[in-house]
């Protein structure tokens, strides 16, 4: 993309998530609006970041964009979720993430524990225990399946721009302690992708699933 397209992109994406934050933000009181007032907040952010500074690789401010679309589609998805609590809709289509046909979903209530008694519980239905709502697919690399959750243990794996305008991926306790336990040989810190295991995800039918080039391909914002 040119500089011109990415900074059209970026704004795009900044209005989108201000005005998806204002509409959750007067829905109710609720995790899952909660949950995607932080991630469309976190959209913002992303792409401030990537056209804030000239001067920034192209490859780099693709990357990033990527990124604040990425939160955006996960806030799109969690609030469509969270407003379907209260009898509403966001009244928008809105895309899947990459990856939801091979992420599978919860099928039944299960409950994991960290050596050091931290526990997670993955159930397909929502309860005060698992408030917490992931649609199914690819974020920051990892396979996640659709469900409800104890914890929003995907925000414990984020990103962060160093000095050197190099992006790297950094594995929160929890996540990582969570991953290296329950997705044996997938919880690779360097590629940050997680493996499902059989009693977690129910299979996925494979084929089917439209690749993208990226999340802004993939949300066609223009």
């Amino acid at each position: 993309m040119t500089s011109a397209e990415q900074s059209r992109k970026a704004r795009e994406i900044a209005r989108r998530a201000k005005e998806l934050r204002e509409r959750v933000g007067s829905a109710g009181d609720s995790v899952v609006l909660a949950d995607a007032e932080q991630a469309a907040g976190e959209a913002g952010a992303a792409g401030e970041t990537a056209v804030r500074e000239p001067g920034r690789e192209p490859e780099l401010v693709d990357r990033l964009l990527d990124e604040a679309a990425m939160l955006l589609t996960l806030a799109y998805k969690q609030a469509e979720e969270g407003l379907a609590e209260f009898g509403q809709s966001l009244d928008m289509a809105t895309p899947d993430l990459p990856g939801k046909d091979r992420a599978g979903r919860i099928e039944r209530e299960t409950t994991y524990r960290a050596d050091d008694g931290t526990e997670l519980v993955a159930s397909p239905d929502h309860s005060e225990r698992t408030p917490h709502y992931f649609p199914g697919g690819s974020f920051r690399g990892c396979l996640i399946p659709e469900g409800r959750f104890s914890r929003a243990f995907w925000n414990d794996v984020t990103f962060r721009v160093t000095a050197a305008g190099i992006v790297v991926v950094t594995w929160g306790v929890f996540a990582g302690k969570f991953a290296d336990r329950y997705f044996p040989g997938g919880g690779s810190r360097d590629k940050a992708r997680w493996e499902l295991l059989s009693d977690l995800a129910s299979a996925a039918p494979s084929g089917g699933g439209k690749s993208s080039g990226g999340f802004l391909d993939f949300l066609d914002f223009l």
